[in-house]
């Protein structure tokens, strides 16, 4: 079985990994297994299996718990971010038996009005609701669609270039820790994601190709910059004086 690792940080597309990959039969893929409250990160069929004491005692070998959890199938993982665990993260990073998924989102004014705006809103992802067929039941109302939750927030100059730097760094941190590890690991940008285009993920975890990749989580925020801020010059000044307008659309 091949063991493989999301590493990224938040807003970068790994819910819309994680989601697509637990679609394939071949694929077992869980959520934060860090996360505080991992019971809605594991797929359900295997979280009362897992020892939660083990995670705060042993993080090491909570991680091999979860691999342990494979379901006879052809590849297991999970995704994490720094900060979740550092003991964790180091152990994931410098084990090379361990397939890393680096997954980026280049766009950090995208990534970074997100988690803003996800912060102030409560609402970190939109699944929409499938609507029911009629029902024969005159009485029992079809579902209707969730809608996405619309949000600005305040560009904050300084806040945003403490974000990118710390953006920066911790990639680097991945890629070094990686490399020193001389570990296998794949590039995915968060563009070439969500355009559906699974093809190195799928060479990267030797699936065999022709599944049709889907993911029930859809995009919450505009895909032009400036719609999700109060103060939008501040937000276009600051583009153009750091060469940074290339960001202002995704």
């Amino acid at each position: 079985m091949i063991r493989f690792c999301i590493v990224a940080t938040a807003r970068s597309g790994t819910s819309y990994l994680t989601t697509a990959l637990a679609g394939d039969p071949m694929v077992l893929c869980h959520g934060e297994v860090f996360h505080p409250d991992v019971r809605q990160h594991i797929a359900p069929e295997y979280a009362a299996a897992l020892d939660l004491d083990l995670r705060e005692r042993n993080p090491t070998a909570f991680v091999d718990q979860v691999y342990a959890l494979n379901g006879d199938v052809h590849a297991a993982g999970f995704k994490i971010f720094r900060g979740h665990n550092d003991v964790a993260m180091t152990y994931i990073l410098a084990n090379p038996e361990i397939k890393k998924i680096v997954l980026q989102r280049e766009n950090a004014l995208a990534s970074f009005s997100s988690l803003l705006i996800a912060i102030k809103t409560g609402h970190w992802q939109h699944r929409p609701t499938r609507v029911a067929p009629p029902s024969e039941d005159p009485v029992q109302p079809e579902a209707e669609p969730t809608e996405p939750i619309e949000a600005k927030v305040t560009f904050d100059p300084a806040a945003f270039k403490t974000y990118w730097d710390w953006e920066c760094k911790t990639y680097d941190y991945y890629r070094g820790s990686i490399a020193a590890a001389k570990g296998d690991y794949l590039e995915l940008d968060y563009v070439t994601l969500t355009e559906g285009n699974f093809s190195s993920v799928e060479r990267f975890l030797e699936l065999p190709g022709g599944h049709e990749w889907i993911s029930d989580i859809e995009k919450l925020n505009p895909r032009n910059m400036l719609e999700r801020f109060y103060n939008p010059c501040d937000v276009l000044e600051f583009a153009r004086e750091w060469k940074i307008e290339h960001w202002l659309r995704e």
